[in-house]
């Protein structure tokens, strides 16, 4: 296996060796606009968790493509790291940790591609990318950090071993390199899946389901040009047969806690960190042996008392009511076990630990929880898109259901499993109907999957292939999650883990398509023009049935009241709110960061409702685009979202949290333009409110650092910068400052001044549209608000314009942006 290693920060010679081992990994990433679900939580099932050693910061790592940083304590979205991505697989995150002082996040790639899997280095707090590692033939499905922060570890997939790198150059937030500073430890006869440092940082143990378990002294590691990255001790399984799957030191860093993959019986072994004898063996004696079932997830309580672990281990009927468990046992991992915790409808993934005795729970689901040693959760981010029912619960499968129009423009589904919460979406309306209210969607057809003279064989409760009289029309790594029946039985539209396929009764493949997201259910129009399919990621998609080229994707939010609905090239109509629901994806090369634009910046170019309205008639996007223009009686505009790209801001100082003291503060950002735009100006908000003495337009320039100050107020605020282009504004890069105070506060008047901008236009050119109320409206209120002098406010200023020209109008609000500070 060679390996690649590529910074912003090298020599001469790295350089050129960078530029020649990229080209590969640069061929793999797309540079067009990729369009992408992102509704402010995963959407696909969680790969990997971990936590900085206070316990401020959760990350965690899933397989649709992002990492994700969390605020421990409150569970808010912080910041969400994107590696580049690709089609398929391609940028699926597989592994992730953070450094113990919470300032850098790796993560890996989790899948075996034929060309490069990467490692990358982010900034916990901008979410830049800081280095990158290109392996070949080899996923990185774990990655952990020295207790120090200057060693990257990292556990390959197949049978590639370990490898080791020094974290080198940069302070804080800037670039750094990825050295490797030992030979690879190569003798695996599997993958790596679980590595550890002992607190002291003088050991490493790995654990590998070829039945091993690895001890590596660190001590001379990184010391001498030549060291080898061999085991000081190898043992067996702990007990013969079973396949170690994680390994975690204890916070004193005497024992090692084991989990397993699901084996007879399930175990967690314990055993010493001096020579990896067992020291004993977790309770586990009350779970069934027959049900092969694990707890290959594990985590110690920060104080060592508590062992906790998780994974496939569940209880329950087997219906609707079984759950997945969290196992905690007293005493280090020696006391009676108790199932602390059983919210999960899919198995446990990862575990971390947090700050007084906590841990945090991921799941398949993808759910993310932070609970107590009780087992009390203390916040909880569930999947914000509809749940349908997640295609990860074998108990789950087959019990969502699509009901469809005939002509596919009404469809009810459920947002959760086994029929709960349903609603259905009209194209008509385009209104998101629930509970009783979807009983107004009238005729609504159910899949038909069973004809009995087809010779049909596929079971919804035991989904796993289609076959047709005899033959097999699902492939042999698929899953068949569900199947409907075209209305003239001549063909079967199937829905796998994998792919979305039409076949013919009679057994011929006529199309399979690549899928976003594992196939929860699918449907077929009674007219037979359309296939739906509602995916794992949240998704219900419209296709043309006769060459499986989709049409329209529907997201409606888990709250039940947003939804986006989109086309292939991103013409798209919402609710609102409902366009930062989507956004697009832009890759900037192998070894740097992707930026992520809400739809909401691309409005003027893509916000299209007349579009959407004609998708189901032409089945065509061309088609639909060129009679929404002549219906507008406008000529369509041709530019595109590369061409409409925002400015991307990002600021340098102070730092996210810094404390200040003074009344101004002056803030360093740089500008850069993906799309080439000219940028036009800077806007700065404190706590939302506009700044107005921000840089003219027309002065900002690309790529330098550039500084602004202005005042803030005595409190702590919320500062964000700005940048315009002629399309559209960056997304805002925000920075929290903490007031201290250093001195007496100054007498002032804590009521705000209030400035008013009332406008009535009441006169048009056209007749017809002239008002009669708009120019009293806008007097009373004026004269409402004056009332309010020496009351809500200190002061009130109006500037009333009734019937005012253009001119007029934009002076007022120039007035407005000159006149208003932070404080009113």
């Amino acid at each position: 296996m060679k390996l690649r290693i590529t910074t912003r920060l090298v020599s001469a010679v790295q350089i050129l060796v960078a530029c020649l081992g990229s080209v590969s990994a640069a061929a793999q990433w797309p540079t067009e606009p990729i369009l992408r679900i992102d509704p402010g939580t995963h959407t696909a099932m969680i790969k990997g968790i971990d936590a900085d050693r206070a316990g401020h910061w959760i990350v965690t790592a899933s397989i649709d493509k992002t990492v994700r940083v969390w605020n421990a304590q409150a569970g808010t979205l912080e910041q969400v790291l994107r590696p580049p991505i690709g089609e398929g697989q391609l940028g699926e995150v597989g592994s992730v940790a953070i450094s113990r002082d919470g300032q850098l996040v790796a993560c890996g790639e989790g899948t075996s591609l034929k060309d490069v899997n990467s490692v990358y280095l982010f900034s916990r707090s901008d979410g830049r990318m800081l280095a990158a590692v290109h392996l070949e033939s080899a996923a990185a499905v774990s990655v952990a950090f020295s207790p120090d922060g200057r060693m990257l570890a990292v556990g390959l997939g197949g049978m590639d071993g370990v490898r080791l790198f020094a974290i080198r150059g940069g302070s804080d937030s800037q670039m750094r390199r990825l050295v490797p500073i030992a030979s690879d430890d190569r003798d695996y006869s599997e993958s790596v899946p679980g590595i550890d440092f002992s607190p002291d940082g003088r050991w490493m143990v790995t654990a590998s389901g070829g039945d091993r378990v690895r001890l590596y002294d660190m001590s001379a590691i990184g010391r001498t040009p030549a060291a080898s990255l061999a085991p000081a001790i190898v043992r067996a399984s702990p007990d013969g047969g079973m396949m170690p799957q994680s390994a975690r030191f204890s916070p004193d860093g005497t024992r090692i806690a084991i989990g397993f993959r699901a084996g007879n019986p399930t175990m967690v072994s314990i055993i010493s960190a001096t020579d990896l004898h067992v020291l004993y063996n977790a309770d586990t004696r009350d779970i069934p042996s027959e049900k092969l079932q694990n707890l290959d997830q594990l985590a110690w309580s920060s104080d060592g008392r508590f062992l906790f672990a998780g994974g496939n281990y569940k209880a329950g009927d087997g219906n609707s009511g079984e759950r997945y468990l969290v196992r905690s046992w007293g005493n280090g991992g020696q006391g009676a076990p108790s199932d602390v915790w059983h919210d999960a409808r899919s198995p446990i993934t990862g575990l971390a630990t947090l700050a007084d005795g906590a841990i945090g729970v991921v799941t398949e689901d993808p759910l993310l929880v932070a609970m107590r040693p009780s087992g009390r959760d203390i916040w909880a981010a569930h999947s914000n898109a509809a749940g349908f029912c997640t295609p990860y619960v074998d108990s789950c499968l087959g019990e969502a259901e699509l009901q469809l129009s005939t002509d596919g423009s009404a469809v009810r589904f459920a947002f959760g499993p086994n029929g709960a919460q349903p609603a259905s979406f009209s194209f008509g309306e385009r209104t998101l109907a629930v509970g009783m209210g979807t009983e107004s969607v009238p005729a609504l057809a159910r899949p038909r999957t069973q004809v009995p003279e087809l010779g049909l064989n596929w079971d919804r409760r035991y989904p796993s292939t289609v076959t047709v009289m005899g033959r097999q029309l699902t492939g042999t790594l698929e899953l068949a999650t569900s199947l409907a029946v075209a209305p003239d039985e001549q063909s079967l539209l199937i829905g796998t883990s994998r792919v979305l396929r039409r076949c013919s009764t009679s057994g011929k493949r006529i199309w399979a398509i690549p899928i976003p997201a594992p196939v929860v259910t699918v449907n077929i129009t009674g007219n037979g023009r359309l296939a739906v399919a509602a995916f794992g990621d949240g998704t219900i998609r419209w296709y043309n049935y006769a060459d499986g080229k989709e049409l329209l994707a529907l997201f409606p939010h888990a709250d039940r009241k947003r939804w986006v609905l989109w086309t292939p090239s991103g013409y798209y109509d919402a609710s609102p709110g409902g366009e930062e629901l989507i956004g697009w994806h832009v890759n900037n090369g192998p070894d740097k960061e992707a930026d992520f634009f809400p739809a909401s910046r691309f409005r003027g170019v893509k916000y299209r409702p007349d579009v959407i309205g004609k998708m189901l008639d032409t089945l065509d996007e061309g088609q639909a685009l060129s009679l929404a223009d002549a219906a507008r009686n406008k000529a369509p505009a041709n530019t595109s979202v590369a061409a409409a790209l925002p400015p991307v801001v990002s600021i340098v100082s102070p730092e996210d949290g810094s404390s200040i003291s003074a009344a101004t503060v002056t803030v360093r950002y740089t500008v850069r333009s993906p799309s080439g735009e000219a940028v036009t100006g800077i806007r700065i908000m404190v706590d939302g409110r506009p700044v107005p003495s921000g840089p003219e337009l027309g002065s900002v320039k690309k790529g330098d650092e550039q500084s602004v100050t202005f005042a803030i107020p005595a409190r702590d605020s919320e500062v964000s910068v700005i940048a315009l282009n002629r399309f559209s504004a960056s997304v805002p890069a925000t920075i929290h400052l903490m007031w201290v105070q250093t001195a007496a506060p100054e007498e002032f008047d804590a009521k705000p001044k209030l400035y008013v901008l009332a406008v009535g236009e009441s006169v048009y050119d056209k007749p017809e549209l002239r008002l009669h109320y708009a120019a009293k409206d806008a007097r009373d209120f004026a004269a409402a608000m004056q009332a309010q002098k020496g009351g809500l406010y200190r002061d009130v200023e109006v500037k009333l314009l009734t019937d005012a020209p253009k001119d007029d109008i934009e002076d007022g609000l120039e007035w407005l942006r000159r006149q208003v500070t932070s404080r009113d």
